[in-house]
């Protein structure tokens, strides 16, 4: 709990305003810590100063090869080599069909690494690691593993989009129905909401799913009865950004952005902006709805999680770009007017 925790405490801190004095001692303290013992906090500490974490040999167990893969993606020398990768795919696969066959028996503890993001990390990183989808692909539409194990993974292959071979995509496609509403198997974990949002963003990414089954299932889950729910509504909106388009979406998107809950707001307006960068018919309503976002809403949290929505953009309309700059040049929040800063010097010229 002491490892976890300061690992929690360590990725919150602003590292760019670290001081370097400070910097040097945690570099020191990683080049000693016991990793064994401390692996969480050594994993946090070399991701925020693009160090690798010490180690001997081959990683082994889904945590080394964990710790291995998240200090690769900011250090290229800890990325695994093409042995070393062949070697983690046989192991998590083991893991992976581990899991699934425990808890077929009704037999499931919780971990503290999801073995199946590490496969899709693994997916997405390394290419030699495709053989990993036929462990998988069982694993995520299994109706037995709680969805706790399962939407890391189904998410981050959703953003991520790595390759999939075509006899993977046809076991996806043969039951769509039955994978979107899988209900959770969790005890101590369920989440009830239907359909499985996780599963709907992976299958809009990987495009199978037509469009009369997206509005269907967008419906339900903007229309429930429960806050998370909507939440999870406007998340999905990332997964259609190359549909921007489509007339039947923008009217979904400026529901949710009339919505009370702020992440909901926010992650709207991110889909907005692809609306209103798009050139096409919808830019002027999606334009005006963003600035309306930024300026006519009371408060700090609005504007805030508006702008953050926002963050990934390097193009906006010049009237979002005119709010963001009052904001920056007017709010009462230094928050708010650091973070339009921010996003102002992202932009392109």
């Amino acid at each position: 709990m002491l490892d976890s925790n300061v690992a929690k405490a360590i990725n919150e801190l602003p590292w760019k305003d670290v001081p370097d004095s400070i910097k040097s001692k945690w570099s020191e303290w990683l080049a000693d810590a016991d990793t064994q013992l401390l692996g969480d906090t050594a994993e946090a500490v070399a991701l925020a100063l693009g160090l690798t974490v010490p180690h001997e040999g081959e990683p082994s167990g889904l945590n080394e090869i964990a710790i291995r893969l998240n200090t690769g993606l900011r250090n290229d020398s800890a990325r695994l080599a093409d042995a070393e990768v062949l070697r983690a795919v046989d192991q998590v696969s083991a893991a992976l069909n581990e899991t699934r066959e425990s808890v077929t028996r009704g037999l499931f503890s919780l971990g503290t690494r999801s073995a199946a993001d590490i496969a899709a990390l693994l997916l997405v990183e390394y290419p030699k690691a495709r053989e990993l989808w036929e462990s998988l692909t069982p694993f995520l539409i299994s109706q037995s593993v709680p969805r706790l194990e399962r939407t890391p993974a189904l998410d981050r292959l959703a953003r991520e989009k790595p390759r999939m071979p075509d006899e993977i995509r046809a076991m996806f496609s043969t039951d769509v129905d039955q994978f979107l509403e899988s209900r959770d198997a969790g005890i101590l974990w369920d989440d009830p909401i239907m359909p499985y949002p996780a599963a709907l963003r992976f299958l809009i990414s990987y495009d199978l799913l037509d469009d009369a089954k997206i509005i269907a299932a967008l419906a339900r889950l903007s229309g429930h009865t429960t806050l998370q729910a909507r939440r999870e509504a406007s998340r999905t909106l990332g997964s259609l950004t190359g549909r921007e388009a489509e007339p039947w979406l923008l009217p979904l998107a400026l529901q949710m952005s009339h919505e009370s809950d702020i992440s909901t707001k926010s992650h709207a307006a991110r889909f907005l902006s692809h609306v209103a960068t798009g050139r096409g018919e919808f830019t002027a309503v999606a334009t005006a709805r963003l600035v309306e976002l930024l300026t006519e809403e009371d408060g700090l949290l609005t504007p805030l999680f508006v702008l953050r929505g926002l963050e990934d953009s390097t193009e906006l309309p010049e009237q979002v770009a005119q709010a963001i700059g009052r904001l920056h040049h007017e709010h009462p929040s230094w928050r708010v007017r650091a973070t339009a800063s921010e996003l102002l010097a992202g932009l392109r010229p």
